[in-house]
């Protein structure tokens, strides 16, 4: 006897006589699923590969990453090797015109006797690293000695550098050695070649970030739905190693005593800053892009699709 059907449907399910005398059998209801709509330029053929490919608004942000972290290291290294963290220069009224500019790794100065600056390794163990810093409000007669006409010879040899200051000239000496000339603590010199340091990290990390973002731009689809992650993680480090520069060169001038009155920030520090601003700003998108799903809402788009078996 041939099996006879008979379909009920309702709301949720369907009901189906399979054979006569038999309960009615109950199944779900296969619900819809959303026509599938292809890409400008694709096929019904090359839909799965169409579907594999970057949406546009992920390759704008990762193309933006790869230039911010171009733009970004190119001020990293700038700041890095130009020696105008920190200026001194005389009043213009002084008849001796005498300047001074300090970068992370070199200190160059220049004078009516040398009018080119002239540029020596920053800072020196035996030169610049000698006894404590103090802050630059304790000025005291032995430490800078003014001389309208004449300087006295000091009874004992001590390192000296001849600089105006108004009227006159100043005689800027190098802090007495203590015993052994022993130092102690996170001076001068540590947090200066702290802030090399951290410079020349930072030059690293835009270097890997530079890469890595290529990698993910040319990359599967997976990486380009993860790979905010790591560009995010590598620019936060590049801020930070940056900002931590900077943030030691304005502690040191307004702390250490060898950087006294006239001496100011210079082009590098404020390159360095805005750097750091540049960096953070772009992290802050980056990391709001990525909660907000930008880089997972293709993904999801193509989960509501079943493999026809």
């Amino acid at each position: 006897m041939a099996k006879q059907w008979k379909e009920v449907y309702g709301c949720n399910q369907v009901w189906v006589d399979r054979t006569p005398g038999r309960a009615l059998e109950s199944f779900p209801r296969i619900q819809p699923r959303p026509a599938l709509t292809l890409s400008p330029g694709c096929t019904l053929e090359d839909a799965a590969a169409c579907a594999r490919r970057p949406t546009t608004m992920q390759l704008l942000i990762y193309s933006a990453s790869l230039l911010v972290t171009i733009l970004t290291l190119i001020l990293t290294i700038y700041s890095l090797q130009a020696p105008t963290w920190i200026r001194f220069d005389t009043p213009s009224s002084s008849p001796f015109q005498f300047s001074s500019i300090y970068g992370l790794t070199q200190k160059c100065d220049k004078s009516n006797l040398h009018p080119e600056f002239q540029c020596r390794p920053f800072p020196q163990l035996d030169r610049d690293c000698q006894g404590k810093s103090s802050d630059a409000s304790g000025f005291t007669q032995h430490q800078y000695d003014v001389y309208n006409h004449t300087v006295d010879r000091l009874n004992h040899t001590r390192r000296a550098q001849l600089a105006p200051l108004g009227g006159g000239s100043v005689i800027l000496e190098d802090p007495i050695q203590s015993d052994g000339g022993t130092r102690s603590g996170f001076g001068f010199c540590e947090k200066w070649n702290t802030a090399a340091y951290t410079a020349q990290l930072s030059v690293v990390i835009g270097i890997i970030n530079i890469f890595s973002t290529f990698l993910i731009l040319i990359g599967n689809n997976y990486r380009q739905e993860h790979g905010w992650k790591i560009c995010a993680g590598l620019v936060s480090i590049h801020v930070l190693f940056q900002s931590l520069a900077w943030i030691l060169i304005i502690t040191v001038i307004n702390e250490d005593d060898r950087f006294y009155f006239g001496s100011r920030l210079s082009t590098s520090t404020y390159v360095s800053i805005v750097t750091s601003v540049i960096d953070f700003i772009f992290l802050t998108a980056l990391l709001a892009a990525g909660f907000t799903g930008i880089f997972t809402s293709s993904s999801v788009e193509r989960d509501e699709y079943e493999r026809i078996q």
